[in-house]
């Protein structure tokens, strides 16, 4: 996973994209005086809202499921 940083305010907001899918979003709060603890940060916060996608995206049921249903087993 990656991101880009696109821009760092002086009140700890930082504008950032993730690879997942490259929209931009304004973060507050992050530790922006120590680019260690940003990076961290911010791949922390990638993590979380990589696994907030996957939960998010719809569900397929394939046709061989489908099939099941009606069947004892």
């Amino acid at each position: 996973m990656a991101f880009t940083i696109k821009g760092v305010d002086d009140q700890g907001g930082v504008t950032v994209s993730f690879d997942i899918d490259n929209v931009d979003q304004h973060i507050s709060g992050l530790p922006v005086d120590d680019a260690s603890a940003l990076a961290a940060a911010l791949s922390a916060y990638e993590a979380a809202y990589a696994a907030g996608l996957r939960m998010a995206a719809p569900r397929t049921v394939h046709d061989d499921v489908k099939a099941m249903v009606g069947k004892t087993h």
